[in-house]
């Protein structure tokens, strides 16, 4: 995910450096289409060099969440899509292992007296330990708690 959010980023500098329209997806066909209709040739080659790279990697990206969300449980906690399920579930290993929801959903004051007077009374979402759990309890918040 990250080789492919830095070579789209890398595209889409080139094209908003030369005053180009930037699209969401530009390296995917519909967008290389429309692209091919606007940009002139040495900025199309330029771009093109980033392309392939990006089509294999989207290729694969899918193939892996697709993998990911086949091995989601059926009965879907509240709020979960199947792909956040597969990650916090793989993340955590064992539930068995906290004694209260608390110790899954909040984390230690931080150190220092004056931090901890400025720490929310609420707590807040915790990674689970690992930075790569943290989207995956964002989305999970933000689905439970629908703004109307």
């Amino acid at each position: 995910m990250r080789a492919r959010t830095k070579l789209q980023a890398q595209g889409r500098a080139l094209l908003l450096t030369h005053g180009q329209p930037a699209l969401p997806r530009w390296w995917r066909p519909q967008g290389w289409k429309a692209l091919g209709a606007l940009l002139p040739g040495w900025l199309l080659a330029r771009l093109d060099c980033f392309r392939p790279v990006l089509l294999v990697l989207d290729t694969q990206i899918g193939a892996l969440t697709a993998e990911l969300e086949a091995a989601a449980s059926p009965e879907l906690p509240t709020g979960l899509g199947k792909l956040t399920q597969v990650i916090v579930t793989r993340e955590v290993c064992d539930w068995h292992r906290f004694k209260n929801r608390r110790q899954v959903s909040r984390l230690p004051a931080p150190a220092g007296a004056a931090l901890r007077a400025k720490a929310p009374p609420f707590g807040y979402l915790a990674p689970l330990d690992s930075p790569a759990c943290a989207p995956a309890n964002i989305a999970a918040a933000a689905n439970a708690c629908p703004v109307p």
